[in-house]
């Protein structure tokens, strides 16, 4: 009898540990992602409030998303907000840089994704500013020691580097690297001989 009570806690105890350590791995760590990163968010300046913590981020391939929602024949673009316990103000939006010939769908959040922690602050608003450059979420101030549930979107287009600003009662925010939808081949070759044009005036 008593050994079987000793099985019981050694049992209860892996259980525990395991949920603790390991049951839910950062979003950044999905090994089903093409492309995963944690970028810090750190503003401290001429006086500004003081915003600290990190952006965990993923991409999925068509049909490889680990969350609880299906988008078959998308590509699913996930981020996640971390405020640490020393900022002095909450984050309330993030926006995604895409171009303006780029459209993209189901945006929204997913609050039982376990990959990653699962719950958080959920946004308040989400939506596309379709005539803009930006694709953004509205916040329901994510506090200083607390998370987001994952903001996601998808699209037809795989990822490529972009930027994204989170903002945390400050002007502008701060600016973060994260992956958005690559445009057309014939958009990059366009923006690419815009470049070369723009180079060879400047050298005039």
């Amino acid at each position: 009898m008593k050994s079987a009570h000793v099985l019981w806690l050694a049992l209860v105890s892996v259980v525990v540990l395991q949920f603790a350590t390991g049951a839910y791995a950062a979003l950044y760590e999905d090994p089903a992602a093409i492309t995963s990163m944690s970028d810090h968010i750190d503003f401290d300046n001429l006086g500004s409030p003081a915003l600290a913590g990190f952006v965990d981020y993923a991409v999925y391939a068509p049909g490889d998303y680990s969350g609880s929602i299906s988008f078959p024949g998308q590509y699913v673009y996930a981020y996640q907000f971390f405020n640490n316990d020393t900022s002095e103000v909450g984050i309330d939006f993030f926006s995604v840089g895409v171009l303006p010939d780029i459209t993209v769908f189901n945006v929204l959040d997913d609050p039982l994704f376990a990959y990653g922690v699962p719950g958080g602050v959920r946004p308040s608003v989400e939506f596309a500013l379709t005539e803009s450059v930006l694709y953004l979420f509205q916040l329901d101030n994510v506090g200083a020691d607390e998370y987001s549930s994952v903001l996601l979107f998808t699209s037809d287009r795989e990822p490529m580097m972009g930027a994204g600003v989170v903002s945390g009662g400050i002007t502008g925010g701060v600016i973060v690297e994260l992956p958005t939808p690559a445009p057309e081949p014939v958009t990059v070759a366009l923006l690419g001989l815009g470049a070369v044009l723009a180079a060879r005036r400047r050298r005039r």
